[in-house]
């Protein structure tokens, strides 16, 4: 393989990274947006007064929740749908990040591989052929950053599983308060 200077673009689609080059995106990690797309926004927004909603994260950095001005019976229903809603969108958040985490975790585990295997390689240039000792302790570091992945993959379907067992309760829910508020506005389904 020859090495890629950086005006030469890849042109293969099946490409695989070398010793001395990092993947870019690992092939097998699905992108977080296809997994949980945004939610859509009802009619009437509860939220700040411009209309867009809060997220749990604005409320914790802000200190405060923002209401939105309604006559008192449908401001129950409103209210609960505007909570429905904050969770929901806090566990998709919480979907989005760990997708993201998992990504960069594997891709910090890859290029430690890599740079493992470099060093290994520069040292051998260096002190000539590497001797036994050093080939077994290259082994044990890369096994050590293989056994690293496979725990990552474990743990990152353990919480997404979690996750994703909650999502069905949490959409129910705000369908349920979504259409009840839909029905005293008297907004057409």
């Amino acid at each position: 393989m020859q090495p890629q200077t950086p005006t030469q673009a890849r042109n293969d689609s099946d490409h695989r990274p070398g010793f001395y080059e990092l993947p870019l995106v690992p092939p097998y990690i699905v992108d977080a947006q296809d997994i949980a797309p945004a939610i859509p926004t009802p009619n009437t927004p509860a939220g700040t007064p411009n209309g867009k909603r809060q997220s749990i994260n604005e409320i914790i950095k802000d200190g405060e929740l923002a209401l939105q001005k309604t006559e008192p019976t449908l401001a129950l229903l409103t209210d609960r749908q505007h909570t429905t809603w904050l969770g929901l969108d806090d566990l998709i958040d919480q979907l989005r990040s760990r997708f993201t985490l998992h990504r960069q975790t594997l891709a910090g585990i890859e290029y430690a591989k890599v740079a493992a295997t470099n060093e290994f390689y520069a040292l051998g240039l260096q002190n000539g052929p590497p001797d036994v000792p050093q080939v077994f302790a290259l082994h044990d570091r890369l096994q050590s950053f293989y056994q690293e992945g496979r725990e990552e993959k474990v743990r990152f379907w353990r919480d997404v599983s979690r996750l994703r067992q909650v999502m069905p309760e949490a959409v129910q829910l705000y369908l349920s308060a979504y259409r009840k508020a839909a029905i005293l506005r008297g907004d057409p389904q």
